[in-house]
């Protein structure tokens, strides 16, 4: 559960720093 988390995580952060957030 915790290295799903994590992915979701990056994954989001990685998304936002995209969008210029």
């Amino acid at each position: 559960m915790g290295a799903l988390d994590e992915v979701s995580a990056d994954r989001l952060v990685k998304c936002q720093a995209k969008m210029g957030r």
